[in-house]
């Protein structure tokens, strides 16, 4: 670690005497997170967003405009007000996350703040607090890496740096530097461009130091450029130096980083929110610790079965720990109950569909009201899972699977939607999906929580199942 903060004193001329440092960092411009500053939003009324302060900027209104200089340098502790040209009254202060992620412009549909905070408690996110006598320990990798695939609008982002942010040392109080103005350094002045240059190499090695790191992978280069500008202007950008954005396939992203690390895992979470997710969970898997959470989040609950069924066909230590519906009205979201199970009685009804006989209801404990006489059921989601031969996905499946999109979430949440499917076999694995207490409503997305288990631990798990009675036997069964 001291190497570290050698090389930042030399790229920041920083010395150990308190006098030259001074001297020597009054040719950066620093951030002041208590006060509104260039680059910052305020709220309006408590309703609308404005655009990033400038200095000789100023607010358009109908009632007149409101200079942007009457704001800047104002505390943002509490709010204020200020009055138009024309004498107009308004109440000024700084958006809360919830407020700024939105309010603030975008391309995609951000995750919202009730949704993140869902998810964040199912990753259950613990970051060990940085001392500053840490910093004489030496270290080679962040000890707690996150994966964010599928950016987006930035909203998750945000919300993962915020929860690891304070096992960093602390950021510096430079301004993060501007991509704009080191590539295109030809249109602004040599002054201008040593100070960004600076900055940029200032960071750079004070990333060397972090203890946790967000990885935010997108394959839009658009969407990903637009997210970074999203979590840099929030608040001065005091949760950009917690992320790396990363513009590539999650899957091609994942390869190169296991191949400069050895093939050594270093995910401890994983967010998957994409198409075709199944896929690109297989294509994690190899990067994830041992222990570690991979989340799914999508729009249909057929989606979450096929999760499952990838997960049972190819063999993988995951295990589901959770499946939860998001949408209006949930509170802190519904849990599912998704698995996958070996009936001890089928029968097939006249129309050629697989159904779970009455002898499931007993020994499963899970299905309920199975209509056998026409192969339909009015209480659960019932998927057949027969085992592929060869589990890993070709190009053109998962080409057809990103332009079906599975999208299927009307029928999913219909509850009295028929999810058979037909096998040759006799005896296979069915899927049970249904929510757990209550009525399916619509809107919102799925959640569904898979974690990583060494392979001894899941054979230890295969075998405790197995020793499970009554109820517990009738929900771990395999």
């Amino acid at each position: 670690m001291s190497k570290v903060f050698q090389a930042l004193r030399r790229v920041t001329n920083l010395s150990r005497c308190p006098q030259c440092n001074l001297k020597s960092t009054r040719a950066l411009s620093t951030r002041d997170l208590s006060r509104f500053q260039e680059g910052d939003r305020f709220l309006l009324n408590k309703k609308k967003l404005s655009k990033p302060l400038t200095q000789n900027g100023q607010h358009g209104l109908d009632v007149g405009s409101i200079p942007h200089k009457d704001i800047i340098g104002r505390e943002v502790s509490t709010p204020f007000f200020v009055r138009t040209d024309r004498g107009k009254l308004f109440r000024i202060e700084q958006p809360s996350l919830e407020q700024y992620i939105a309010l603030t412009p975008r391309v995609v549909t951000p995750i919202y703040s009730s949704y993140a905070e869902t998810i964040l408690s199912l990753l259950d996110i613990h970051a060990p607090p940085f001392y500053e006598g840490d910093n004489a320990k030496e270290t080679t990798a962040p000890s707690l890496e996150i994966l964010d695939s599928g950016t987006g609008h930035g909203a998750l982002t945000l919300h993962i740096a915020r929860a690891i942010a304070r096992a960093n040392p602390p950021p510096l109080r430079l301004q993060i530097p501007t991509r704009s103005k080191i590539i295109e350094s030809q249109k602004i002045d040599d002054t201008e461009y040593d100070e960004s240059h600076q900055a940029a190499q200032a960071w750079a090695a004070w990333k060397q130091s972090r203890r946790a790191v967000v990885h935010s992978v997108e394959d839009n280069f658009a969407t990903g450029r637009h997210a970074e500008k999203i979590v840099a202007g929030f608040r001065q950008g005091m949760y950009w130096p917690h992320v790396d954005f990363h513009n590539a396939q999650v899957g091609q992203w994942v390869q190169s980083q296991l191949a400069e690390r050895g093939g050594e895992s270093f995910l401890s979470h994983a967010f998957l929110d994409l198409p075709s997710v199944q896929y690109r969970l297989h294509d994690c898997f190899a990067a994830m610790r041992d222990g570690a959470k991979a989340l799914v989040f999508v729009p249909s609950i057929t989606q979450v079965c096929d999760c499952v069924k990838m997960v049972k066909n190819s063999r993988l230590p995951l295990s589901v720990e959770n499946v939860v519906e998001l949408g209006e009205g949930i509170s802190t979201g519904r849990k599912w109950d998704v698995r996958a199970v070996t009936p001890r009685k089928s029968l097939t009804s006249p129309k050629g569909q697989r159904v779970v006989g009455p002898a499931e209801e007993t020994d499963a404990g899970r299905v309920q009201d199975t209509d056998v006489s026409d192969g339909s059921y009015t209480r659960s989601t019932i998927i057949e899972i027969t085992p592929d031969e060869d589990t890993t996905p070709t190009d053109a499946e998962i080409q057809g699977s990103s332009e079906t999109g599975h999208n299927t979430s009307d029928d999913s949440t219909a509850m009295g939607s028929t999810r058979s499917a037909s096998s040759e076999s006799s005896q296979g694995t069915v899927m049970i999906c249904r929510p757990m207490v209550g009525e399916v409503t619509t809107g919102g997305g799925f959640v569904a929580v898979f974690r990583k288990m060494s392979t001894e631990e899941w054979a230890l798990q295969i075998e405790w199942r197995q020793t499970r009675t009554g109820a517990a036997k009738k929900f771990y069964r395999a």
